[in-house]
């Protein structure tokens, strides 16, 4: 009986030690968003782009969410954020690259390419307290592209989590 009161005075201990008193300010986390930043070499390279997620089973069917985050603009985008799917372990990407022409208010497509960067990544679950909730964080692990006008990627931060650093550069 004396071990079992003892273990029971240990349990409350424990508890009550991890239950804070005073409140807890739990820090903002964002949702942990791919940053991919573009860069242009030459005047050769397209003057117009689009960013397409491909819609599989694997990823998001219903691209509402990300209207913010699809690019579509006469001029190169330096950065995009796109959040990841924590159901998943990977992400399509269509770059639609193309030269146009632009006269008055008329815009006229020359040449039409494509590129595609698959990236698969491990997706976490951190609890930094007991008080606050869980966030993610992801990490990328293997990557893919086509290479039509992409002449390289370099991966600044595998590590993809709400500090707001680049992720990813790509290279035309």
């Amino acid at each position: 009986m004396n071990n079992y009161l003892r273990l029971l005075a240990i349990f409350i201990a424990i508890i009550s030690a991890a239950c804070t008193t005073n409140e807890t300010v739990c820090p903002d986390y964002q949702t942990p968003k791919l940053q991919i930043a573009f860069f242009q070499s030459d005047s050769d390279t397209a003057n117009f782009m689009g960013v397409r997620i491909l819609n599989t089973e694997t990823y998001l069917n219903d691209s509402s969410e990300l209207n913010d985050t699809i690019y579509y603009n006469i001029d190169f985008p330096s950065l995009i954020q796109i959040p990841l799917n924590n159901a998943t372990d990977a992400i399509a990407l269509v770059f639609d690259l193309f030269h146009v022409e632009v006269t008055d208010s008329t815009i006229t497509p020359l040449i039409e390419k494509f590129d595609t960067l698959f990236l698969k990544y491990n997706s976490n679950v951190i609890l930094k307290d007991l008080d606050c909730d869980f966030y993610m964080e992801y990490l990328i692990t293997d990557t893919l592209c086509s290479r039509n006008e992409i002449d390289s990627i370099a991966f600044t931060n595998k590590d993809i989590n709400a500090d707001s650093e680049t992720n990813v550069e790509i290279y035309f």
